[in-house]
Parts: structure tokens; sequence; C-alpha cells
């Protein structure tokens, strides 16, 4: 069994908390931990707070998630990118999903799909170098291989 070491932490930015707190609890609790910003902390403060290994999982319909240097600073710590929207803006948050080369995903969500999209969000970062998935998450790399 896994300890809370072997865990990846998800930091979950929400526009809508309840939201936030729902695909928190539709983590795997094997495999993630969820973190939130604290109140009033932007993203890019909550990443430098939490540090890495980190999946964010961004809300697609705020302002940060079409933000360059946010990408650009998840990018440069090897933090995996995530976004998500509501049914009716989920086209448009695809597109910008598509721009920016990261996953992204409808709500309401699963736990299989979440965990699918975290496995292959996961294998992405593993092939582009940004995570060394076999040290960092041996658990996750069978996941996302098969």
């Amino acid at each position: 069994v896994p300890g809370a070491s072997d865990r990846v932490r998800v930091l979950i930015v929400a526009g809508e908390p309840v939201a936030g707190a729902l695909l928190g609890m539709l983590l795997d609790p094997a495999r993630y931990d969820p973190v939130f910003p604290q109140a009033g902390e932007q993203p890019h403060e909550a990443l430098a707070r939490l540090g890495t290994p980190l999946v964010l999982l961004l809300d697609g319909t705020l302002p940060a998630a079409d933000t360059d240097a946010l990408f650009e600073r998840a990018t440069a710590s090897g933090v995996v990118i995530v976004l998500f929207a509501p049914p009716a803006r989920a086209p448009e948050v695809d597109g910008l999903a598509r721009r920016r080369a990261v996953g992204a995903f409808a709500l309401p969500i699963d736990q299989a799909g979440l965990s699918a999209v975290l496995a292959a969000a996961a294998a992405r970062a593993a092939s582009s170098g940004l995570w060394m998935l076999a040290a960092v998450v041996p658990h996750l790399g069978a996941v996302a291989g098969g």
C-alpha cells in the first residue's frame, strides 16, 4: 500500500469552491493528495508554496487559465496542468488546452474518468521529461502504461 509520500499532490483551483471540493473527493486517495489554494492565494502563489511533483487541476474559465506566466512557471517547475470546465464552456476550454498542449475535461466526471485524465497527463509529463515517473510515482506508470 503506497504511503502518503508516494501520492501526487493535486492542486485544485476552481471558480466554484463546491466544484473544487467535489473534484478533490473524486481523486483516488491511494494515488493523489488534493490540496487547495489558501484564501486569497493566486494559482502561481499556491504552486510556489506547494512545490513539485504536482498536478494543477485548473478551472479553464478562470483568467489564470489563459496567462502565459502561469503556464511558463508550471512548465519550468515540472507541474502538469489539466484544465476543466462546465459542459457549456467545454469547447472553449478544449481549444485553450490544445493551444497550451495540456489535458482537459468537462464536468461532471466520475472517479474512473478523472483517474484516466490524470494518468494520461502523468504519461505526457514522463515522456516529455517533466517527471521521472518511475521515481516519483511508480504506480502511476503502471496505470499510464495500460
